[in-house]
């Protein structure tokens, strides 16, 4: 067909890789749901609450929509020919959500106390840890989620003209360079388990067909034998 082109290898394992980290995105719309909240109420005050307010509903709205969206994609069922644009919709679709949640450091910090500035940092943190097991499956999708958010945070912290704070802006972009470092080894290993599973289907599907033509040589040789008998006789 005019304009196709052939199916690889690497698009049915992209298949796989939709297949599983799509099956995760549900896992982290409780967390987001009790996370958030809890910020708003622990860190808001005259100064930030409408800020933090809109983070927060923006922050669920999307994770929802993030679920959603992955439940509608497992249904359609990726294929190697839609694989590629999925992919493409998943690195955008993240690359918003690690935006999201860098901007509550422009949301809460400088106008809360230190403690609450720790707390905002330490909740980043953390989401990118937890975000990495579920998005390592496929190491491009971390990967904008990760640096969207550091990269959020992290200006937020440099114009706050403080040492400290830049200091720590620095010490953000190197966690995440961290987490990315352990990403792509998880994306390996994740490689290497469907890489084993597809090598399994496909030696099954194998046997299949060799029995299949077996039983067929054995029907046919019967049905020689059957007819040289019935000439003999």
């Amino acid at each position: 067909m005019a304009g196709s082109h052939p199916l690889l290898p690497e698009d049915r394992m992209l298949v796989e890789q939709l297949r599983l980290q799509l099956g995760n995105v549900g896992s982290s719309v409780i967390p987001t749901l009790l996370v958030a909240p809890t910020l708003v109420f622990v860190l808001a005050n005259p100064t930030n609450g409408f800020a933090l307010g809109a983070w927060c509903a923006a922050t669920i709205a999307f994770k929802l929509f993030l679920a959603w969206d992955a439940r509608r994609l497992l249904g359609e069922a990726p294929t190697p020919v839609t694989a590629r644009a999925v992919l493409r919709r998943k690195m955008v679709l993240n690359l918003i959500d690690g935006a999201l949640w860098g901007a509550l450091a422009w949301a809460a910090l400088g106008s809360t106390t230190v403690a609450g500035s720790v707390l905002v940092v330490a909740t980043l943190a953390g989401v990118a840890g937890s975000s990495m097991s579920s998005l390592a499956p496929i190491f491009p999708v971390f990967v904008v989620f990760g640096l969207s958010e550091a990269v959020v945070l992290s200006t937020k912290l440099w114009t706050m003209q403080h040492p400290a704070y830049r200091t720590l802006a620095v010490a953000v972009l190197l966690y995440i360079a961290a987490l990315i470092g352990q990403a792509r080894n998880g994306a390996r290993a994740a490689r290497r388990a469907i890489a084993l599973g597809l090598e399994n289907v496909a030696l099954v599907e194998r046997l299949q067909v060799e029995t299949d033509h077996a039983q067929q040589a054995h029907r046919a040789a019967e049905g020689a034998n059957l007819a040289k008998s019935k000439f003999l006789a």
